[in-house]
């Protein structure tokens, strides 16, 4: 196909995405590359909606023009060259696995970033973040998240949600390295 996207497998296209996919993408000007979409999340059934939402993210491409950085262990930073833009809908990453799964899958991930933080492999976006001292990074994010932008407005999954995702899994890194 003339165009490729990246899709987890806990991850779904909204209706209206699908939509707005099949209509943009054929009158898309040949100098547009990518497209960025929108993420949300749900967590234990529910729609995370404030404090991190959303997360704007490039996972749809013109075949063959994407790639990865190399070095990445994960949060893969997909590379376009050209022009981007970005489409109104979102796509879903919808965790279906208990929670104490997703805890699990989680630490290994933070493994995975604080090898990465060590090998001098971070993400263009986390550059600053890792400037700041150890775990008191990992409780300002959890404030910002949680109470500046909104997370609270969320009720107890946005408390989960930033807690463990912004505050437990930051802090777990800083102890990993």
């Amino acid at each position: 196909t003339a165009w490729t996207l990246r899709l987890d497998a806990d991850e779904y296209l909204l209706p209206e995405l699908i939509g707005e996919i099949r209509q943009r993408l054929s009158e898309m000007p040949a100098d547009v590359n990518g497209v960025i979409l929108k993420r949300r999340h749900i967590l234990c059934g529910k729609c995370v909606r404030f404090g991190t939402y959303p997360v704007k993210i490039l996972r749809l491409y013109r075949t063959g023009l994407g790639r990865y950085k190399d070095g990445m262990l994960m949060d893969e930073h997909l590379l376009v060259p050209g022009k981007k833009v970005m489409f109104d809908h979102d796509f879903v990453d919808h965790s279906l696995i208990p929670f104490e799964e997703w805890k699990e899958k989680h630490r290994g991930y933070a493994r995975r970033e604080a090898e990465m933080v060590l090998c001098g492999h971070v993400n263009r976006n986390k550059r600053t973040y890792y400037r700041f001292p150890p775990h008191l990074r990992a409780v300002a994010y959890f404030v910002i998240r949680y109470f500046v932008r909104g997370g609270f407005l969320n009720g107890i999954v946005g408390f989960k949600w930033d807690f463990y995702q912004g505050l437990w899994y930051r802090w777990t890194i800083d102890d990993m390295m």
